[in-house]
């Protein structure tokens, strides 16, 4: 339920009907007062409510750009933080690099013809599953 459901009930018949009737015989009706301040302070309610999550938002970003400041500031007066960062050119000197055609060249690669027929197997899933198994039995060793 929301603020205006439960703060705004229901007008009782009478109300209701001579709403209706003062409606249809003049041009412009008066709203019971009643009504006038219930919706108002539905209106003030999320009104505040907008503000004061606006000010936590505010808040929030604000300290992240304190932190942000933060780090950049401290960051040049960490030692032997650059010793653990590679440049391009070592990087490059270490390692030769592998063609594509070579990576795939290496592992075999089936048909479609017997992708398809592999998958038609009655013990596929069984199979599958026993793989994914044993794979993860694996990495957790």
């Amino acid at each position: 339920m929301t603020d205006i459901d439960i703060n705004l009930e229901y007008l009782s018949d009478e109300d209701l009907e001579k709403l209706i009737m003062d409606t249809e015989n003049e041009t412009q009706v008066q709203a019971p007062s009643y009504i006038d301040r219930k919706v108002l302070s539905v209106i003030e309610t999320g009104e505040r409510r907008k503000i004061l999550s606006f000010r936590l938002y505010c808040a929030r970003v604000g300290f992240a750009v304190a932190v942000a400041i933060l780090f950049v500031c401290i960051v040049p007066f960490v030692p032997n933080l650059k010793a653990n960062i590679l440049s391009n050119e070592n990087v490059v000197a270490e390692e030769p690099l592998v063609s594509k055609e070579d990576v795939l060249a290496s592992r075999p690669i089936k048909t479609r013809e017997e992708v398809l027929k592999e998958m038609n197997d009655p013990d596929y899933l069984e199979k599958t599953e026993e793989s994914i198994r044993s794979y993860i039995d694996d990495l957790l060793k």
